[in-house]
């Protein structure tokens, strides 16, 4: 009868050894290559996958400094523009050093500001202006009081007086309101810096 116990009780030890083995293929903790709560799918084992980081600043390179901003391209309608200029967002642009008498047609003395594209493109020596280039030029007439003002502003690609739209108005009344403008369009149009007259480097 003690055999049949030792006995029994031998074998019910084999049997709990048995049954506890680690069997990794069924343990769902085990390690086994891909661990379905760490999210990734593509059986690499990195924690963190950036295989697949895309730019998500939407401009390409990340910079965001592709469009310029509104400070430095004015309206291209007389009904937003009037407000902008009102605004002086322009006296941030480079200027000319003084007010002196206008060697065209503007009524007396000016000052004409330069944007930051007209200032590099001319630096350049280009002949031809990129789109977004724009002077404006404060009219003071025969004394030191702002009397208006005359805009030009790069809209299309080319040379030609069709290729800027064209501002000017002076004591309340607008003489040029479009692109291509004639009335500006006569004098600028002798200019071989793509219709800018603005002696360069400013004085």
């Amino acid at each position: 009868m003690l055999k049949r116990r030792a006995a029994l009780a031998a074998l019910l030890l084999v049997a709990l050894v048995a049954c506890g083995d680690d069997d990794s293929s069924t343990d769902p903790t085990s390690d086994s290559g891909t661990d379905p709560t760490s999210g990734d799918t593509d059986g690499d084992t990195g924690d963190n996958d950036t295989a697949g980081d895309t730019d998500t600043a939407g401009d390409g390179d990340g910079d965001g400094d592709e469009t310029p901003s509104a400070s430095q391209v004015p309206p291209t309608n007389g009904a937003e523009l009037r407000p902008w200029l009102a605004a002086e967002s322009y006296l941030e642009w480079d200027s000319e050093s003084a007010i002196h008498p206008s060697t065209g047609p503007h009524f007396g003395d000016v000052l004409t500001y330069l944007n930051d594209a007209a200032i590099a493109s001319l630096e350049a020596g280009n002949t031809v202006h990129p789109v977004g280039t724009a002077l404006v030029k404060e009219l003071y007439g025969r004394n030191d009081t702002l009397g208006g003002y005359a805009v030009m502003v790069k809209v299309a690609e080319g040379e030609g007086g069709d290729t800027w739209y064209w501002y000017e108005d002076f004591n309340g009344s607008v003489f040029a309101d479009e692109v291509g403008d004639r009335t500006c369009t006569g004098c600028h149009g002798g200019s071989t810096r793509d219709n800018i007259l603005t002696p360069f480097p400013l004085q």
